[in-house]
Order: structure tokens, then sequence, then C-alpha cells
């Protein structure tokens, strides 16, 4: 059993509170490129961004939802922190990341867009349901190189149409 995901207003939590999540989630290498690895000023805007939305799982990660458009789609980044959170549970995290996004924005779709070199994003997305879709080629410059990036893509039916299956 997992923990429940609390929407988080990033707005209003304590400095210090934010200061937290920010050295936890800068820690994550492979989420972060070159140009904006040592940038936690743009890492907050895009969280306390109008189209954004933060979910908050326990001390050990958050789920970001970003470009939200209500009742089209959204992007989603994944940040566990926790190396006591095993790919199952991120799995389980991602699912209930989804369901409450396509429940509360009325979403169509949901995009993740993980880097080549990260295979567990793109386990646990496929894991949740996404769809490889393309790729984006050398978008994301990592540790002074160009990689590509994977388009992943989750449609409400199909994400319902899966929840029913293992129900």
């Amino acid at each position: 059993m997992i923990a429940e995901l609390v929407p988080l207003d990033i707005r209003t939590i304590p400095p210090a509170d934010a200061n937290k999540i920010w050295e936890h989630v800068r820690k994550q290498d492979a989420c972060f490129d070159d140009f904006s690895r040592a940038d936690g000023a743009l890492f907050c805007r895009r969280l306390i961004a109008p189209t954004s939305v933060v979910l908050e799982y326990a001390d050990s990660g958050i789920v970001l939802f970003e470009g939200i458009v209500p009742r089209l789609s959204a992007s989603i980044h994944f940040f566990v922190w926790d190396p006591q959170v095993h790919e199952a549970e991120m799995v389980e995290i991602g699912r209930t990341a989804c369901r409450f996004a396509f429940d509360k924005f009325e979403l169509h779709r949901i995009t993740a867009l993980p880097p080549d070199f990260n295979g567990l994003a793109y386990r646990v997305a496929t894991r949740v349901g996404f769809h490889y879709e393309g790729t984006i080629r050398e978008t994301f410059l990592f540790k002074r190189k160009y990689h590509d990036v994977k388009i992943l893509g989750l449609l409400r039916d199909d994400f319902r149409r899966r929840e029913s299956e293992r129900n």
C-alpha cells in the first residue's frame, strides 16, 4: 500500500520546506539539463506556474504536472529521492497521480518526456500505461552531451480501460 499523494500549494509552504524540496530535487541528476541544474529559481517558477500542480508523496518525492490545459493535456514529471521507494511503488505513485489529473482536470492526455538515458523513468511510465510515440532528437544537454528525449503519451480512455482490467 502506498502513501497518499497530497496536493501541495508551493506558494504557501514555509521557505524552509520549499528549500528542503529543492535540495532533494536538485540532486536528481537525470531530471535537469546542463542549463537548469543549478537554477533553483527556474525550477520554483515551474512549480508555482498557474498551469502547474504539485503532488507530494510523503517525504519521498513529488509529482509535477505542468502545462495543464483542462479537458485537453498536461505533462508529468516524477521526482522521487528516497532510495527505499522501489520501482513497483513508483508505478503505483504514477497511476495514482494520473488518476488524480484525469479526474481533477478532465484531461484527454498526459505526456511524459524522459531523456533516453533514464531507463527507470521510461520503465515506470510504460508500466503506468504510457505508450511510446516518438523521439525528439538531441534536445537534452546532459553532462555536455546531447541526448534524445522519448515522447510517451497516455490517453484517458486507455488509462481507464487498463484500470478496469486491473480490477
